[in-house]
């Protein structure tokens, strides 16, 4: 056994509901403070690296070089956010009538929930997380229930950091029960979505049917074209590196590859040589 983890009900989506409202003075914060919240996360963050990797890599079955770079990623997108929190600017508009200035405010939104992934835990849900938070909202995680304990260490490394009880709050629980309270809830203000298009269908009609904003990254066919002037060896490289990693658990995996003509069969033939290196380490094919 891995680990156990307490599941949310109806009456622990409720207290999360209720904690976030009363942390909306999160919203009025000093811009300064809120930017060196986010960049003390990425001090936690960095003392805790070998944790962080070792829970992605026992808990969704992620390979070290994967793992690193899932805090690699999040380690940049805390430190945009941090940048990010002091461009959330207003805007002054002409108007018809002398003596008359209008401007437009950006306050934030309040409340905002998301619901993440499994497959990349920590990345997928620190980057819905960290934009909401330099922007002054407060936040509902629902991670995924197959990896609720990345889930609870994000609220951990939050906490360390100093985030003040109730910006965030972490339920980890059944989604078709904790999704529909979130959604239903007036108090939520904007869903964000990452997973399955069944799932991200249903969330759309039901924040729809409730006026309230949602974001939806669902799932796709991604193709990868190999054209006839294309270096072979490198294409094969990538076709295999964007199929197989993480056990082809990622959306944007290329799952079809679509070769010209000329170039098929010697693809076909390098490809097929490629996947009998199954298990043996290979590099990332990325080029600058």
């Amino acid at each position: 056994m891995f680990a156990r983890t307490q599941q949310a009900g109806a009456e622990e989506v409720k207290r999360a509901i209720e904690a976030a409202p009363r942390s909306e003075n999160w919203g009025s914060t000093m811009v300064s403070e809120r930017e060196m919240l986010l960049l003390r996360t990425v001090d936690v963050i960095q003392r805790r690296t070998d944790e962080i990797r070792d829970m992605l890599i026992e808990e969704c079955g992620s390979v070290y070089s994967k793992a690193g770079w899932e805090i690699e990623y999040v380690v940049d997108a805390l430190r945009a956010a941090a940048g990010d929190a002091r461009h959330v600017m207003g805007e002054t508009m002409p108007m018809t009538t002398s003596g008359q200035l209008s401007i437009s405010v950006r306050k934030p939104l309040g409340v905002i929930a998301g619901i993440a992934p499994f497959n990349s835990s920590f990345l997928l849900s620190m980057k819905k997380i960290v934009y909401a938070l330099a922007t002054g909202n407060t936040f509902i995680l629902k991670p995924s229930e197959e990896t609720p304990a990345s889930g609870a260490l994000i609220a951990d490394i939050f906490q360390e950091a100093g985030l003040p009880a109730g910006v965030l709050n972490v339920i980890p629980g059944i989604p078709a029960e904790v999704g529909d309270l979130l959604v239903a809830d007036p108090r939520v203000k904007m869903i964000t979505f990452t997973g399955s298009t069944r799932t991200g269908r249903h969330l759309a009609v039901e924040a729809a049917r409730h006026l309230k904003k949602f974001t939806l990254e669902m799932g796709g066919k991604s193709p990868l074209f190999v054209l006839k002037d294309a270096d072979l060896d490198y294409a094969v490289d990538a076709a295999a590196f964007g199929i197989f990693l993480h056990q082809g658990q990622v959306c944007m995996a290329n799952s079809k590859v679509i070769v010209g003509a000329p170039r098929f069969d010697a693809f076909a033939e390098k490809f097929k040589a490629k996947t009998a290196t199954a298990g043996k380490p290979a590099a990332i094919p990325w080029r600058s």
